[in-house]
């Protein structure tokens, strides 16, 4: 454990919320900013370090990955991806019910909303997982008003995995989901035609990404040919299972 997770407030009795902050165990310009901010909220925190990697407990499926993202995933992608993975696995060991917030060190806090933590914990609670930021901007339903924020539904993906709060029993939802690996872990979170958790996230976001290098950069799509046609064919049918399952909310046939 890095000196800075050691100065960290320890999680207690009564502490129903914390963080985890996922960063590389070498970036100490980031996790002087991340200790800074995270120390002012007063409650308990730690970082995770980063892999750079797959896990063994992870199964690859290579041969698709052209088909379904047009594009193979890159080393950096899978170590974001089994990063986020293992913290789900130990927090869905957790024997308490205390709500883990997940963050990506690229992060800048509204620390005064952490102040009182009551509406977050019991919001996320409701539902079992609630994003604190979206990457990108989609159509979305209102679920409720949370003081002075509202809780937003969004019907399709955003990206991103910046901040996120979450259950013990989601993240043993999501961790069964995510043992197979066929897209990055941001878009796997965003399915929720297919793991059935919908895309609920705070408005406006508590947490915004920095103007900081990213390690995993932007690349352009790879697949040519008839794997091209194929990737294509996947958008499409991706698009109508969205479709569906968003007119399955409407009609309140599925339910949060």
């Amino acid at each position: 454990m890095n000196d800075l997770a050691v100065i960290a407030p320890t999680p207690g009795p009564g502490s129903e919320l914390s963080f985890a902050c996922i960063s590389m165990a070498n970036s100490a310009t980031r996790r002087q900013r991340m200790a800074a901010q995270l120390n002012e909220t007063g409650l308990p925190w730690r970082f995770f370090d980063a892999l750079r990697g797959p896990t063994d407990d992870l199964i690859l499926h290579k041969r698709l990955w052209l088909y379904l993202n047009g594009c193979t995933l890159l080393d950096n992608e899978l170590g974001c991806y089994a990063s986020h993975y293992q913290l789900l696995k130990l927090h869905a060991a957790s024997t308490e019910d205390d709500i883990l917030v997940i963050l990506e060190d690229d992060a800048i806090l509204d620390t005064l909303f952490f102040k009182d933590v009551s509406q977050i914990v019991n919001a996320t609670r409701r539902y079992g997982y609630l994003r604190l930021n979206a990457q990108m901007a989609a159509n979305y339903s209102e679920v409720e008003i949370l003081g002075r924020r509202r809780i937003i539904r969004y019907r399709a993906k955003v990206h991103g995995c910046l901040a996120y709060a979450i259950t013990p029993k989601m993240a043993a939802r999501f961790v069964q989901h995510f043992k197979h690996v066929y897209r990055p872990i941001d878009i796997e979170f965003d399915r929720f035609w297919q793991h059935h958790v919908p895309i609920l996230c705070l408005y406006q976001p508590v947490a915004i990404e920095a103007s900081a290098p990213t390690s995993i950069p932007g690349r352009g799509f790879t697949v040519t040919g008839l794997d091209r046609i194929i990737w294509k064919v996947n958008i499409r049918i991706e698009n109508l299972r969205c479709f569906f399952a968003n007119c399955l909310y409407d009609l309140k046939i599925r339910r949060f």
